[in-house]
């Protein structure tokens, strides 16, 4: 009887949904501005979005998504923020896309000046999923960090 209590708690771990999130954050020198790219499972996207304003979306088409366009803006900003310099600005989506399960929004933060520090918060799904993980990529000068931000780590300051 033992096994079948072990194989059944194998079986449903095996299925469990992967919850994650990936943000890339890149430096443009000759432009001064960071690139911010966020990649987030649609249904999540959607979730979360309905959880913050109380409105259920689909964001499954082009269509859909240009009409959620200040939705999907208003979720990121309240979930993921950057200062640049102990400075706060906010992120400025450009377009979203959607890639296969998933969606691309693109943002932009101009003027930043010389990046000396960056602080991130990312508290991208944490408020839906328990093991909600999110990866972020640091390129600043062709130098690199990487992050991983969960629910109980939310925030991590870099200096370059």
């Amino acid at each position: 009887m033992m096994f079948y209590a072990y194989a059944i708690c194998f079986i449903f771990s095996f299925f469990h949904a992967i919850y994650v999130s990936v943000t890339e954050i890149k430096f443009d020198e000759n432009a001064n501005k960071l690139e911010i790219k966020v990649k987030v499972f649609t249904n999540d996207l959607e979730d979360g979005i309905l959880n913050l304003s109380g409105k259920s979306i689909s964001l499954r088409t082009d269509d859909q998504l240009n009409s959620n366009q200040q939705l999907i803006n208003q979720y990121i900003n309240d979930r993921l923020g950057i200062k640049v310099n102990e400075t706060n600005k906010p992120l400025v989506l450009l377009k979203s896309e959607n890639e296969g399960d998933a969606t691309w929004s693109y943002f932009e933060m101009t003027d930043v000046g010389d990046v000396r520090s960056l602080e991130v918060r990312n508290k991208i799904l944490t408020e839906l999923f328990e093991t909600q993980s999110n990866v972020v990529s640091v390129d600043v000068g062709g130098e690199k960090k990487f992050l991983r931000f969960t629910k109980s780590f939310e925030k991590e300051v870099i200096i370059f």
